[in-house]
């Protein structure tokens, strides 16, 4: 959460491949500290106002608490692969956008 109380949200980038508008989305982190548990009940109330308007960082939590249950408990589930747009932005993270679009990492 920022200084003025509003959810940590990354900067908005246009997806043209997707045919979207830009869209601001929480941050990694804070979604992490929302599926374990971690998030104070300030960032929870702030991230929430964000979550009801936004699927994809509500579908990105509910399969992150997945991964923590399963984590938790030890147990193996299958999990379902991630979105595609997850791993364009992992690779243009790694490859600074240099990556062809779609590109995967084997599974």
């Amino acid at each position: 959460m920022d200084d003025t109380g509003e959810a940590d949200v990354q900067p908005a980038r246009p997806s043209p491949a997707l045919g979207r508008a830009a869209v601001d989305h929480l941050r990694s982190a804070t979604l992490a500290d929302l599926a374990s548990g971690e998030a104070s009940a300030e960032e929870t109330r702030a991230a929430g106002d964000h979550l009801r308007q936004c699927g994809d960082c509500r579908e990105d939590l509910r399969t992150l608490r997945r991964l923590v249950r399963t984590a938790r408990c030890g147990a193996v589930e299958v999990l379902p692969p991630p979105p595609d747009r997850v791993w364009r932005a992992i690779s243009e993270r790694l490859h600074e956008g240099s990556a062809p679009p779609g590109d995967r990492p084997p599974a």
